[in-house]
């Protein structure tokens, strides 16, 4: 977890809640492909704002209009998976700062996805594309709980 500015991060009062639906990663893998925008749903419910989905690998136009989406809210809060290997999650979450939306990453599967944000960006690793972990994270961006865990790696 990052906290650029200490604290909770500034959601204010109409959060824009992005995410791409999950996706198989491999035959292994354990997610449904006819699986919805769960993270963007399911946030915008949590914390009283708006959702929008992206594609597992956003270009340049949806990042544009993402990025202007979000100039008409508060914040965003946009959870990657796999952005390390899908580079468009992680350019939105950099031009969204760049942009100057108080913005909140969080990482649904690894924790790579984190590495080399902006500063300015507040993170999160869930290491899980859940509705449990989705309700945990809203949790912790709301004030409820406090996000205890250590990443087991070095970014």
């Amino acid at each position: 977890m990052h906290r650029p500015a200490g604290g909770r991060p500034a959601l204010g009062s109409a959060p824009l809640c992005i995410g791409c639906p999950a996706y198989r990663t491999s035959r292994v893998g354990n997610v449904d492909a006819g699986e919805t925008n769960r993270f963007g749903d399911g946030m915008a419910r949590a914390l009283h704002g708006s959702a929008a989905a992206m594609q597992p690998e956003p270009g340049r136009e949806e990042i544009a209009a993402l990025v202007e989406l979000a100039r008409r809210h508060t914040s965003a809060v946009v959870g990657t998976f796999n952005g390390r290997l899908r580079r468009g999650q992680l350019e939105l979450v950099a031009r969204l700062a760049e942009a100057g939306v108080p913005t909140v990453a969080v990482a649904l599967r690894g924790p790579y996805d984190l590495a080399g944000l902006p500063e300015s960006v507040w993170t999160l690793a869930a290491f899980e594309y859940t509705e449990q972990s989705i309700r945990a994270v809203a949790r912790v961006l709301r004030g409820e709980a406090e996000p205890t865990g250590r990443l087991p790696v070095t970014l």
